[in-house]
């Protein structure tokens, strides 16, 4: 090998080896959440007086993500109540967090438009539920 031809090659693979190590790994939270894409979310809303509204919804890229990482600590989320605050997520939401009341909102006006007609659980269902949400009127 010509020593300029060398040179193009070692250049080449000192470029190779900086894309490669500029590229960050994806984190195992990120790759968690990408694991919740496309899993089912029971939401039962018993907010009206009657039989609860039963729904059937898929987690996606617009679910929030801090509501993703909350369902990767737990899959059920029983008496969830509508408030001004966080508190009544029952765990959907860190309370701890600078902006808990901010993703409360968030969270609603997701839930929100997820109970919709075109979500409704028909029986039989022919699916998995890896989460359940249960809403209530306080």
């Amino acid at each position: 090998m010509k020593p300029s031809e060398m040179h193009l090659s070692n250049a080449a693979k000192r470029k190779s080896e900086d894309e490669t190590a500029s590229k960050k790994p994806k984190s195992n939270k990120k790759i968690a959440l990408e694991g919740l894409l496309a899993k089912n979310i029971l939401i039962v809303d018993a907010r009206e007086s009657g039989e609860p509204e039963s729904y059937v919804v898929k987690v996606t890229n617009r679910t929030p993500k801090h509501m993703q990482r909350r369902l990767l600590l737990n899959t059920k989320f029983e008496h969830i109540y509508p408030g001004d605050d966080a508190e009544g997520l029952n765990g959907l939401v860190d309370l701890d967090h600078d902006n808990a009341d901010e993703r409360a909102e968030e969270v609603w006006q997701w839930l929100d438009s997820q109970t919709t007609v075109e979500n409704k659980m028909h029986f039989p269902f022919n699916g998995t539920v890896d989460f359940y949400i249960s809403i209530v009127e306080c």
